[in-house]
């Protein structure tokens, strides 16, 4: 088994959401201008388990809109919705249905 295969999936997330975070500094570095945004999820979702996304939305230049929608073959939910021309940062915590994983 690899390394990676035997960590516990909470670690492995951290470690994505370390680099994504990092990645998004040295962005924000080379391209100042114009808004940006990031969304991290899990790479494991588990049936009914509890499990988090994070986002954030950075220098927006007008109104902009975010939904994040969990799709699946036979249904969609809308997890996170929001209007604003404000920067934000926030966690969902969202319960993954087992329909979601057939």
């Amino acid at each position: 088994m690899s390394q990676s295969a035997m960590e516990p999936a909470g670690l492995q997330m951290w470690r994505w959401l370390a680099f994504a975070c990092l990645s998004w500094i040295c962005l924000g570095q080379v391209a100042a201008a114009g808004p940006h945004y990031m969304v991290t999820i899990p790479a494991v979702l588990e049936a009914g388990a509890e499990s988090r996304f994070c986002l954030s939305l950075l220098r927006p230049n007008e109104t902009l809109q975010m939904t994040v929608t969990l799709m699946s073959e036979e249904e969609n939910i809308t997890l996170f919705q929001q209007t604003s021309d404000e920067g934000f940062r926030n966690c969902i915590l969202f319960k993954v249905v087992s329909s979601f994983l057939t």
